[in-house]
This record gives C-alpha cells, structure tokens and sequence, in this order.
C-alpha cells in the first residue's frame, strides 16, 4: 500500500522545527558551498519517490532565503510542467521571478521571449510528430500529419545556422540578466519526479 506523506509545515523563523530526519547539518553545509562559490553549478538530490527530495529542497530553499537572503526559483516537473514544451513552464516561473524581485530587468525578459519563442516554434513540428502517433488513431491523418513533419523537419535542417545563431541570442539574453542579478541571489531548483 502506497502512502502520500503531507508536506511539512515549514516556519518562517523556525525552518527546521518539523523536520524529523534531522537535515539542518547537510543543508547548512550545502548551504555555505553555494554562497561561497562565484561559478555556476550543477547539483543533484537523488532518492527514490517518497525519500524526502521535495521535503529537503523546500527546507534547503527556506534556509537559504533566510539565512542568506538568496532568493529561488522551485519548478516541480511533476506539477508545473503541463505545457507542450517545458521550455515555456520554467521561462514562465523566470518571468514571474523578474516581475516579483527585479522589475528593472523587464525588458532583458523581452529577449528571452522573443528567441525563446523562435526555438519553441521550430522544435514544434517534432512534438506534433510524436503526438500525432499516438494520439490520432486515424492511420491516414497520422500519415498526412507525419508526412507535414518530416517535411518541417528537412526545412528545420536546411535552417540549421540559423537556429543555431537564434540559440546563441538566447542564451545571451539569459546571460545578460543573470549578470544583472547578484552573484548568488537566484537559484533553480528542478524537481523532475
């Protein structure tokens, strides 16, 4: 029988005051190597579904928001990603971070979505394709919509350079906000299960 824990409630001033495993040791420490480092990193919480992954990154952001005053961004895959592309779900949660915490960078935001949107657009005849598959169980009108794709699919390569330049402008105009914004006041945690 499967069990659903609730969420613990998380204090404001208390974090770790339901916390029954005991994880403010580990979560301090983490804590102290993200503030400390000025580079960019990758870090992976991996346990089976029920382990307390949410749990310690709920506790783990509330520390850091208090302690350090470093703001994040919480994007749950499982939740939030109930758009076609999850490009558009975590660029929708970075938006609505600019418009909460740096308003000023509004306008570098209207970069992002308008190379974002030129990369969403192109990736969509492949996503069409694997719906179309599965999804339409007329054999004909899959045939007719795969035929469509595999022709936007030639046309996407032929336009290979500049997709690539398209990408490239995109990861720029990220770039150019998060050098707007202090060295370690944003995270993102993803969650994926």
């Amino acid at each position: 029988m499967i069990t659903i824990n609730k969420p613990i409630k998380i204090p404001d001033h208390d974090i770790f005051k339901n916390d029954l495993l005991d994880r403010k040791g580990t979560i301090e420490d983490l804590s102290n190597l993200i503030v400390s480092d000025i580079q960019p990193f990758v870090f992976s919480v991996n346990a089976d579904w029920g382990a307390g992954k949410t749990t310690f990154i709920k506790l783990w952001q509330a520390h850091l928001k208090e302690s350090y005053k470093v703001k994040s961004i919480y994007f749950s895959a499982w939740e939030d990603d109930f758009t076609s592309d999850p490009l558009i779900a975590i660029l929708g949660e970075l938006k609505a971070y600019i418009e909460e915490n740096h308003n000023e960078l509004k306008n570098n935001f209207e970069d992002v979505k308008k190379t974002g949107g030129k990369i969403i657009r192109n990736s969509l005849p492949l996503i069409l394709k694997g719906v179309a598959g599965k999804v339409i169980g007329d054999e004909t009108v899959a045939k007719m919509v795969s035929d469509f794709v595999e022709n936007s699919t030639t046309a996407l390569i032929d336009n290979y350079q500049k997709e690539k330049t398209t990408l490239e402008k995109f990861k720029n105009s990220i770039a150019k906000i998060l050098k707007k914004i202090d060295k370690v006041s944003l995270l993102l945690f993803l969650s994926m299960n």
